[in-house]
């Protein structure tokens, strides 16, 4: 998540993200864990968390689609999908793969379904931000880190009320938890 300096965030805690779903895929035991990069932007923070969280000695840690500097132009969706088919076929299985936000994972799903690969046992699959509308909707039901999209909307109105009573900004982010 990019951070506009010198305004006021509210902002989901990436690395209490991280930490859960290091924990979920622990407790799967997936040993390989990938992060699939749907965009550049905000999304090296997430995938950062979750390697922070994995224990180098018990799991094998790998990026998907990672761009090593931030892309110029907009990826087209054909060349991030023939990158993750052909990543998908190279893992070793079974793999773990978190995504940035669910859509992503629909994605990854997706992509399984047309390469025979079975979810979730050759490719489990972990999202953030708990949408019912495409977890509930995937060809298997998505599962997802909460990031408490309904409290970060409310801090932040509550923080644009106390600056627009004459309150000082904090200076730092108000991280929200995830549930």
């Amino acid at each position: 998540l990019t951070l506009c300096q010198g305004v006021p965030n509210v902002l989901p805690d990436v690395d209490a993200i991280g930490r859960l779903a290091v924990e979920h895929l622990q407790e799967l035991g997936y040993r390989n864990v990938a992060f699939y990069f749907w965009k550049s932007t905000g999304h090296v923070a997430r995938a950062k968390a979750l390697e922070r969280h994995l224990d180098p000695a018990l799991h094998h840690f790998t990026t998907i689609n990672y761009p090593k500097a931030e892309r110029v132009r907009r990826q087209s969706t054909k060349a991030r999908l023939r990158i993750l088919r052909r990543a998908l076929l190279k893992l070793p299985k079974p793999v773990a793969i978190m995504v940035p936000f669910d859509d992503a994972g629909s994605e990854v799903m997706e992509a399984c379904e047309e390469l025979g690969l079975n979810v979730p046992k050759d490719v489990g699959v972990l999202g953030v931000n708990n949408d019912s509308l495409v977890c509930d909707f995937t060809p298997v039901p998505l599962s997802s880190v909460d990031d408490d999209e309904f409290k970060i909307g409310y801090e932040g109105a509550a923080l644009l009320g106390r600056i627009m009573d004459g309150q000082p900004p904090p200076k730092s982010p108000l991280l929200i938890q995830p549930r």
